[in-house]
């Protein structure tokens, strides 16, 4: 229905199948980043001084590192496999959801219901799960759901310059640049997919 790319190839199967990747991919970094980034943010809003300054630093860090520098060396020294794209986008998300979720602990920790728990002699960790987990956990659901479409985006993009998803596994953004040669000839090829990844996006 969406024709065939340069090697004969169904470009509607390999969409479908390039959404399965995609959104693995997303699922799995959000998944990590997203429990490795309020664990931090709730140990440096808790626990403050030293502790919460390295946590911080250590973000403002990776916040400050050109990403797609970095992947780009990376990949040339680690060589190109998903597990590698995956490991780079998973260091490079959590830093959003640790700073968010730091300033609703730094609110949260002044709560009555918080001294009460200490007063009654709960543990530090029992505080953090059972009191404060519950008041920053509908921050986590929105951030999670804010940065499936720039994941997305951001891996569309490594794929799109040859350092993503490593053929012959079918990414949306390898297959916009196996078309743009034959964008002319062939605009179905780079189109379809490159309104995948805008209709997915948006939503």
């Amino acid at each position: 229905l969406l024709g065939t790319d340069p090697l004969g190839r169904d470009v509607m199967t390999r969409i479908m199948h390039g959404a399965r990747v995609s959104l693995m991919v997303a699922g799995i970094v959000l998944g990590c980043g997203a429990v490795g980034g309020t664990a931090l943010g709730l140990i440096s809003g808790w626990f403050g001084g030293v502790i919460d300054e390295l946590i911080q630093r250590f973000v403002e860090f990776t916040i400050a590192l050109p990403f797609i520098l970095v992947a780009l060396v990376v990949v040339i020294v680690l060589g190109q496999t998903l597990e590698t794209i995956i490991g780079l986008l998973v260091v490079f998300s959590w830093g959003g959801f640790t700073r968010q979720v730091r300033a609703e602990t730094l609110q949260l920790r002044n709560r009555d219901y918080v001294a009460f728990a200490q007063v009654a002699g709960a543990s530090t960790s029992r505080i953090l799960i059972r009191h404060i987990l519950p008041g920053v956990i509908n921050t986590v659901m929105v951030l999670v759901s804010l940065t499936v479409g720039g994941l997305i985006i951001t891996e569309s993009v490594l794929s799109y310059l040859g350092v993503g998803i490593p053929p012959p596994i079918p990414a949306w953004g390898l297959m916009v640049a196996e078309g743009r040669n034959y964008i002319v000839d062939a605009w179905w090829v780079s189109l379809f997919p490159g309104l995948a990844i805008l209709f997915v996006v948006l939503a």
